[in-house]
Protein backbone atom coordinates (compact mmCIF):
# COMPACT_ATOMS: atom_id res chain seq x y z
CA UNK A 1 0.00 0.00 0.00
CA UNK A 2 2.83 2.38 -0.76
CA UNK A 3 0.55 5.06 -2.24
CA UNK A 4 -2.03 5.00 0.54
CA UNK A 5 -0.17 7.35 2.88
CA UNK A 6 0.21 9.96 0.14
CA UNK A 7 -3.40 9.68 -0.99
CA UNK A 8 -4.75 10.24 2.51
CA UNK A 9 -2.41 13.09 3.42
CA UNK A 10 -0.10 11.17 5.74
CA UNK A 11 3.59 12.02 5.83
CA UNK A 12 5.60 9.70 3.57
CA UNK A 13 7.14 7.76 6.46
CA UNK A 14 3.75 6.27 7.39
CA UNK A 15 1.98 3.32 5.77
CA UNK A 16 -1.51 1.91 6.32
CA UNK A 17 -1.84 -1.86 6.52
CA UNK A 18 -4.54 -4.31 7.47
CA UNK A 19 -4.04 -5.58 11.00
CA UNK A 20 -3.20 -9.26 11.42
CA UNK A 21 -3.67 -11.54 14.41
CA UNK A 22 -0.07 -11.08 15.55
CA UNK A 23 -0.74 -7.34 15.93
CA UNK A 24 -3.40 -7.86 18.61
CA UNK A 25 -1.20 -7.13 21.65
CA UNK A 26 0.20 -4.00 20.04
CA UNK A 27 -3.21 -2.68 19.02
CA UNK A 28 -4.64 -3.36 22.46
CA UNK A 29 -1.69 -1.67 24.15
CA UNK A 30 -2.22 1.49 22.06
CA UNK A 31 -5.94 1.53 22.84
CA UNK A 32 -5.36 0.84 26.54
CA UNK A 33 -2.61 3.41 27.03
CA UNK A 34 -4.51 6.09 25.11
CA UNK A 35 -7.84 5.55 26.85
CA UNK A 36 -6.51 5.18 30.38
CA UNK A 37 -3.90 7.95 30.39
CA UNK A 38 -5.03 10.36 27.68
CA UNK A 39 -8.81 10.47 27.83
CA UNK A 40 -10.38 13.23 29.90
CA UNK A 41 -13.41 11.16 30.87
CA UNK A 42 -11.08 8.54 32.34
CA UNK A 43 -9.54 11.22 34.57
CA UNK A 44 -12.93 11.70 36.21
CA UNK A 45 -14.20 8.13 36.19
CA UNK A 46 -11.08 6.16 37.10
CA UNK A 47 -8.56 8.43 38.86
CA UNK A 48 -7.00 5.62 40.91
CA UNK A 49 -4.93 2.54 40.04
CA UNK A 50 -4.47 3.55 36.43
CA UNK A 51 -1.52 1.28 35.75
CA UNK A 52 -3.47 -1.75 36.95
CA UNK A 53 -6.47 -0.70 34.86
CA UNK A 54 -4.25 -0.19 31.81
CA UNK A 55 -2.89 -3.72 32.21
CA UNK A 56 -6.41 -5.04 32.70
CA UNK A 57 -7.73 -3.34 29.58
CA UNK A 58 -4.64 -4.53 27.73
CA UNK A 59 -5.72 -8.13 28.31
CA UNK A 60 -9.27 -7.78 26.95
CA UNK A 61 -8.42 -9.59 23.71
CA UNK A 62 -11.83 -10.78 22.56
CA UNK A 63 -13.07 -7.59 20.87
CA UNK A 64 -9.67 -6.85 19.30
CA UNK A 65 -9.38 -10.36 17.91
CA UNK A 66 -12.95 -10.26 16.60
CA UNK A 67 -12.28 -6.97 14.79
CA UNK A 68 -8.98 -8.16 13.34
CA UNK A 69 -10.51 -11.42 12.15
CA UNK A 70 -13.28 -9.47 10.43
CA UNK A 71 -10.68 -8.12 8.01
CA UNK A 72 -11.78 -4.49 8.37
CA UNK A 73 -9.31 -3.23 10.98
CA UNK A 74 -6.27 -1.23 9.93
CA UNK A 75 -3.25 0.45 11.45
CA UNK A 76 -0.68 3.12 10.65
CA UNK A 77 2.92 1.91 10.76
CA UNK A 78 5.97 4.17 11.08
CA UNK A 79 8.51 2.94 8.51
CA UNK A 80 11.22 5.02 10.23
CA UNK A 81 10.47 3.80 13.76
CA UNK A 82 13.58 3.79 15.98
CA UNK A 83 13.69 0.64 18.07
CA UNK A 84 14.92 1.01 21.62
CA UNK A 85 16.07 -2.60 22.03
CA UNK A 86 17.99 -4.96 19.77
CA UNK A 87 15.47 -7.72 20.47
CA UNK A 88 12.67 -5.49 19.18
CA UNK A 89 14.58 -4.70 15.99
CA UNK A 90 15.21 -8.39 15.34
CA UNK A 91 11.55 -9.29 15.82
CA UNK A 92 10.08 -6.27 14.04
CA UNK A 93 8.65 -4.94 17.30
CA UNK A 94 7.79 -6.08 20.80
CA UNK A 95 5.66 -5.10 23.81
CA UNK A 96 7.40 -5.30 27.19
CA UNK A 97 4.57 -4.73 29.65
CA UNK A 98 4.75 -6.76 32.86
CA UNK A 99 1.43 -6.70 34.71
CA UNK A 100 3.18 -7.67 37.95
CA UNK A 101 4.95 -4.30 37.98
CA UNK A 102 2.52 -1.68 39.24
CA UNK A 103 5.23 0.88 39.96
CA UNK A 104 5.80 1.91 36.36
CA UNK A 105 4.77 5.31 35.09
CA UNK A 106 2.67 6.20 32.07
CA UNK A 107 5.86 7.28 30.30
CA UNK A 108 7.59 3.99 31.07
CA UNK A 109 4.65 2.02 29.70
CA UNK A 110 4.86 4.06 26.52
CA UNK A 111 8.60 3.41 26.25
CA UNK A 112 7.92 -0.33 26.57
CA UNK A 113 5.68 -0.17 23.47
CA UNK A 114 8.70 -0.81 21.24
CA UNK A 115 6.93 -1.48 17.94
CA UNK A 116 6.18 0.45 14.72
CA UNK A 117 2.37 0.33 14.91
CA UNK A 118 1.37 3.85 15.98
CA UNK A 119 -2.35 4.29 15.26
CA UNK A 120 -5.25 1.86 14.97
CA UNK A 121 -8.81 1.79 13.66
CA UNK A 122 -10.78 -1.25 14.78
CA UNK A 123 -13.97 -2.24 12.95
CA UNK A 124 -16.24 -5.18 12.19
CA UNK A 125 -19.29 -6.17 10.16
CA UNK A 126 -22.26 -6.33 12.59
CA UNK A 127 -23.74 -9.22 10.62
CA UNK A 128 -21.17 -11.09 12.74
CA UNK A 129 -21.71 -9.29 16.06
CA UNK A 130 -19.78 -9.46 19.30
CA UNK A 131 -20.67 -12.33 21.62
CA UNK A 132 -21.79 -10.36 24.66
CA UNK A 133 -21.00 -13.26 26.97
CA UNK A 134 -17.33 -12.63 26.15
CA UNK A 135 -17.28 -8.89 26.84
CA UNK A 136 -16.81 -9.23 30.60
CA UNK A 137 -13.07 -8.44 30.75
CA UNK A 138 -13.51 -5.36 28.57
CA UNK A 139 -16.47 -3.98 30.51
CA UNK A 140 -14.78 -4.66 33.83
CA UNK A 141 -11.67 -2.79 32.76
CA UNK A 142 -13.45 0.08 30.98
CA UNK A 143 -17.15 0.15 31.87
CA UNK A 144 -17.69 3.58 30.30
CA UNK A 145 -17.98 1.76 26.96
CA UNK A 146 -21.17 0.13 28.21
CA UNK A 147 -22.46 3.51 29.36
CA UNK A 148 -21.70 4.96 25.93
CA UNK A 149 -23.72 2.25 24.20
CA UNK A 150 -26.72 2.91 26.44
CA UNK A 151 -26.48 6.69 25.94
CA UNK A 152 -26.18 6.48 22.16
CA UNK A 153 -28.84 3.82 21.75
CA UNK A 154 -31.27 6.06 23.64
CA UNK A 155 -30.57 9.03 21.36
CA UNK A 156 -30.54 7.10 18.10
CA UNK A 157 -34.05 7.72 16.74
CA UNK A 158 -33.85 5.25 13.85
CA UNK A 159 -36.22 2.28 14.06
CA UNK A 160 -34.44 -0.73 15.52
CA UNK A 161 -34.70 -2.69 12.28
CA UNK A 162 -32.88 0.09 10.40
CA UNK A 163 -29.86 0.02 12.69
CA UNK A 164 -28.67 -3.44 11.72
CA UNK A 165 -27.66 -4.86 8.33
CA UNK A 166 -29.78 -7.20 6.29
CA UNK A 167 -26.74 -9.03 5.00
CA UNK A 168 -22.93 -9.04 5.03
CA UNK A 169 -20.92 -6.21 3.53
CA UNK A 170 -23.62 -3.59 4.09
CA UNK A 171 -22.75 -1.68 7.27
CA UNK A 172 -19.46 -1.30 9.08
CA UNK A 173 -19.29 -0.59 12.81
CA UNK A 174 -16.18 1.09 14.19
CA UNK A 175 -15.10 -0.34 17.52
CA UNK A 176 -12.12 1.57 18.83
CA UNK A 177 -9.60 4.09 17.58
CA UNK A 178 -6.41 5.47 19.11
CA UNK A 179 -3.05 6.99 18.28
CA UNK A 180 -0.14 6.63 20.66
CA UNK A 181 0.48 9.94 22.40
CA UNK A 182 3.97 10.50 20.97
CA UNK A 183 2.49 10.40 17.45
CA UNK A 184 -0.46 12.73 17.96
CA UNK A 185 -0.75 15.86 15.85
CA UNK A 186 0.25 14.30 12.52
CA UNK A 187 -3.24 13.64 11.17
CA UNK A 188 -2.91 9.87 11.50
CA UNK A 189 -6.42 9.27 12.89
CA UNK A 190 -7.97 11.42 10.16
CA UNK A 191 -6.00 9.76 7.37
CA UNK A 192 -6.82 6.31 8.70
CA UNK A 193 -10.53 7.14 9.03
CA UNK A 194 -10.74 8.51 5.49
CA UNK A 195 -8.84 5.53 4.12
CA UNK A 196 -11.25 3.11 5.79
CA UNK A 197 -14.27 4.97 4.36
CA UNK A 198 -12.89 4.73 0.82
CA UNK A 199 -11.77 1.13 1.28
CA UNK A 200 -15.12 -0.25 2.42
CA UNK A 201 -17.01 1.91 -0.09
CA UNK A 202 -15.07 0.10 -2.81
CA UNK A 203 -16.17 -3.18 -1.24
CA UNK A 204 -19.83 -2.14 -1.55
CA UNK A 205 -20.62 -1.09 2.02
CA UNK A 206 -23.42 1.45 2.39
CA UNK A 207 -21.98 3.23 5.39
CA UNK A 208 -19.92 3.34 8.56
CA UNK A 209 -21.20 3.92 12.10
CA UNK A 210 -19.05 5.14 14.97
CA UNK A 211 -19.64 6.09 18.60
CA UNK A 212 -17.22 8.61 20.06
CA UNK A 213 -16.42 10.72 23.08
CA UNK A 214 -13.88 13.26 21.89
CA UNK A 215 -13.98 16.62 20.08
CA UNK A 216 -11.34 15.52 17.57
CA UNK A 217 -13.32 12.43 16.63
CA UNK A 218 -16.45 14.50 16.11
CA UNK A 219 -14.57 16.87 13.79
CA UNK A 220 -13.15 14.01 11.72
CA UNK A 221 -16.33 12.01 11.35
CA UNK A 222 -18.73 14.88 10.70
CA UNK A 223 -16.48 16.10 7.87
CA UNK A 224 -15.85 13.04 5.68
CA UNK A 225 -14.25 13.37 2.26
CA UNK A 226 -16.54 13.87 -0.74
CA UNK A 227 -18.73 12.28 -1.91
CA UNK A 228 -19.52 10.78 1.50
CA UNK A 229 -22.07 12.42 3.81
CA UNK A 230 -22.21 12.39 7.62
CA UNK A 231 -25.29 12.34 9.83
CA UNK A 232 -25.20 13.00 13.57
CA UNK A 233 -27.51 10.37 15.07
CA UNK A 234 -27.16 11.51 18.65
CA UNK A 235 -25.13 13.85 20.82
CA UNK A 236 -24.94 15.01 24.41
CA UNK A 237 -22.26 17.02 26.16
CA UNK A 238 -20.65 14.81 28.78
CA UNK A 239 -20.77 17.66 31.32
CA UNK A 240 -24.56 17.90 30.92
CA UNK A 241 -25.41 14.20 30.81
CA UNK A 242 -27.51 13.02 33.76
CA UNK A 243 -28.57 9.59 34.93
CA UNK A 244 -30.39 8.24 37.94
CA UNK A 245 -28.34 6.52 40.63
CA UNK A 246 -30.02 5.31 43.82
CA UNK A 247 -33.00 7.56 43.19
CA UNK A 248 -30.93 10.68 42.57
CA UNK A 249 -29.96 12.40 39.34
CA UNK A 250 -26.19 12.65 38.98
CA UNK A 251 -23.76 13.90 36.34
CA UNK A 252 -21.18 11.07 36.19
CA UNK A 253 -18.85 12.81 33.73
CA UNK A 254 -18.95 16.37 35.13
CA UNK A 255 -16.97 18.64 34.77
CA UNK A 256 -15.41 17.13 31.62
CA UNK A 257 -17.00 18.55 28.48
CA UNK A 258 -16.66 16.14 25.55
CA UNK A 259 -19.26 15.28 22.89
CA UNK A 260 -20.78 11.83 23.36
CA UNK A 261 -21.79 11.09 19.79
CA UNK A 262 -23.02 8.53 17.31
CA UNK A 263 -22.27 9.30 13.66
CA UNK A 264 -23.35 7.57 10.47
CA UNK A 265 -21.30 8.20 7.34
CA UNK A 266 -23.22 7.37 4.16
CA UNK A 267 -20.99 5.92 1.48
CA UNK A 268 -23.84 5.81 -1.05
CA UNK A 269 -26.69 8.32 -1.51
CA UNK A 270 -29.59 8.18 0.96
CA UNK A 271 -28.30 5.38 3.18
CA UNK A 272 -28.94 5.49 6.94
Amino acid sequence: MGSVAERFVLPARYEIHKLERHHNRWALAILSHSNIFHQELTDVLYPEDRVARCYQLGQAYYTIDHCIESGYSFGVFDTEFKYKREKSAQKGGELYWDDRNLDVTEAQLLEQMDFPLVSVAMAYDPIDPFDHTKLGPLMTAYPVLGQMAVINNARDLRPEKERLPKGPGERLFRAGTATRVDYEGHGLAKGLAYFLMHHVAQLGFKGVQIDGMHHAMKKIWLNPPAPFMAQLLGEVDSADYEEEVDGKMVKPFFPVSEPLIRVWVSLVPEST
